[in-house]
């Protein structure tokens, strides 16, 4: 699998964002909604479901890994 680079505009773009969701200059390696399986350069976008919400696991996500978060309007 070849690796790839998300720039803050390529994920504003992906997810039709206006708003900068981090620092312009960071590159994610990857993008995940599940904050056990983020990794270095992973950037967390945390969702809201019928039996779990991604929000509860923001500080995890940010302090504990240190990745960058971006979570859902209205939150």
């Amino acid at each position: 699998m070849s690796q790839f680079a998300w720039t803050d505009r390529s994920v504003r773009q992906a997810l039709s964002l206006n708003a900068n969701l981090v620092d312009p200059s960071l590159e994610f390696t990857g993008v995940s909604t599940d904050s056990r399986s983020i990794e270095e350069g992973t950037l967390y976008v945390a969702l809201m479901g019928e039996r779990f919400d991604g929000h509860d696991f923001v500080v995890d996500a940010f302090w504990v890994r240190g990745q960058p978060v971006r979570w859902s309007r209205g939150r």
